[in-house]
C-alpha cells in the first residue's frame, strides 16, 4: 500500500534549500519560513500552463512543503525570498498527495 503520508520524505530531498513565502491576503502579508524548497527548470505542463503569461526566461519551478506553507496556501502573487533573489509567484498547485505545493515563479529584476 502507498503510505500517504509524503511530508517526512521532504526532508531528504536533495538541494533542498530554506526560503521565505510572502503570502499576500485581504491586505495583509505573511512572512513564513519554508525548510528544505526545492528548484529546478520548468516542466513541459508548466510551459504549457503559463500560456498569455508567456515567458521571459526567468521562470524557475519550485516544490515547497504544504506543512511549511500551512492552511492559506500557496496562490499567484506570492513571493518567494532565497536569500539572493525575489520570485513571484505565477502558478500553483497542491501535488504530492497534498505534501507539496509545486509553483512557477518568475525572478524579479
Amino acid at each position: 500500500m502507498l503510505p500517504t503520508d509524503l511530508i517526512p520524505d521532504s526532508l531528504v530531498f536533495d538541494g533542498g534549500q530554506p526560503v521565505t513565502l510572502l503570502q499576500k491576503r485581504a491586505g495583509t502579508s505573511c512572512a513564513l519560513p519554508i525548510q528544505n524548497a526545492t528548484s529546478g527548470p520548468l516542466t513541459y505542463n508548466q510551459v504549457e500552463a503559463l500560456g498569455p503569461l508567456g515567458l521571459v526566461g526567468s521562470e524557475r519551478n519550485w516544490s515547497l512543503n504544504a506543512t511549511d506553507v500551512g492552511p492559506a496556501g500557496v496562490l499567484p502573487g506570492d513571493f518567494l525570498d532565497d536569500g539572493s533573489n525575489r520570485w513571484t509567484i505565477l502558478t500553483a498547485s497542491l501535488a504530492t498527495l497534498g505534501a507539496r505545493w509545486r509553483c512557477v515563479a518568475r525572478m524579479q529584476v
